[in-house]
C-alpha cells in the first residue's frame, strides 16, 4: 500500500511540475505581448534628432539647359493672371458658381452652369456648421466613398457643401444616390464637377 501511495504521490508531483513548467512557458509567451505598445495599436513616439546633412548639388550633365518660362514681363505675368482676379471675389470665392477658389466644383445637375460638365456626384448635405460637414464626410469615408468638401456663399452665408464623387456616369450616381436614400436615409441630389 505505501508503494502504490508513493507512487500516487510522485504521479501527483509529476502533474504538478508539468502544470508548472507550462505555465511558466504560457507567461514568457504572453508577458511580451502585455508589454508591448504597438500590439495595442498604439505606439509611442520617440522624438529623436535627425542627424544634419549638408545638401550637396546634383551633378549636371554637360550640356543642360533648364526650362524657361516664357514670360517677357511682370505685365504678362499680370495679364495671365487677370482673368483669375476677375472670376474671384474679395473673399476668395468664384463669382459664377459661389465656391470658394481652388476648391472642388460641383453645382445641381440641372444648374444651367454645369451643361457642359461630364463628371456626376451625390452631394449628401449643405452645412452651415463646417464640423458637422467633417463628420459627414468621416462617416462616408469610412464606408469607403470618395468625398469632396467645398466651402460656397450662397446668398451672403458661408456653407460647406458635401458631396460623393466624382463618378463618370449619371447611372453610377443615380445608383449611388437611391442607395444612400434606402441605407442611410440620405435624400441626396444629383450633381455635376466640373471637369
Amino acid at each position: 500500500m505505501t508503494d502504490n501511495f508513493e507512487d500516487d504521490t510522485h504521479e501527483e508531483r509529476r502533474h504538478q511540475v508539468i502544470g508548472a513548467v507550462f505555465l511558466v512557458g504560457l507567461v514568457l509567451i504572453i508577458m511580451p505581448f502585455a508589454f508591448d505598445s504597438t500590439a495595442s495599436g498604439t505606439s509611442p513616439v520617440e522624438m529623436r534628432e535627425l542627424p544634419s546633412r549638408e545638401m550637396q548639388p546634383m551633378p549636371v550633365e554637360a550640356g543642360y539647359t533648364p526650362p524657361q518660362v516664357d514670360v517677357e514681363s511682370e505685365a504678362e505675368v499680370a495679364s495671365l493672371a487677370e482673368p483669375l482676379l476677375d472670376a474671384t471675389d474679395d473673399a476668395g470665392f468664384r463669382t459664377d458658381t459661389g465656391t470658394r477658389f481652388g476648391e472642388p466644383n460641383f453645382l445641381l445637375a440641372n444648374d444651367p452652369r454645369a451643361q457642359d460638365w461630364m463628371a456626376w456626384g451625390v452631394q449628401v448635405g449643405s452645412f452651415v456648421d463646417i464640423d458637422n460637414a467633417h463628420e459627414v464626410r468621416r462617416l462616408l469615408r469610412n464606408t469607403g466613398h470618395h468625398v469632396a468638401l467645398a466651402e460656397a456663399l450662397v446668398k451672403g452665408e458661408r456653407i460647406t457643401r458635401v458631396a460623393v464623387g466624382p463618378l463618370l456616369s449619371r447611372e453610377d450616381a443615380v445608383r449611388l444616390q437611391e442607395t444612400f436614400a434606402k441605407e442611410n436615409g440620405l435624400p441626396g441630389v444629383l450633381v455635376k464637377f466640373e471637369n
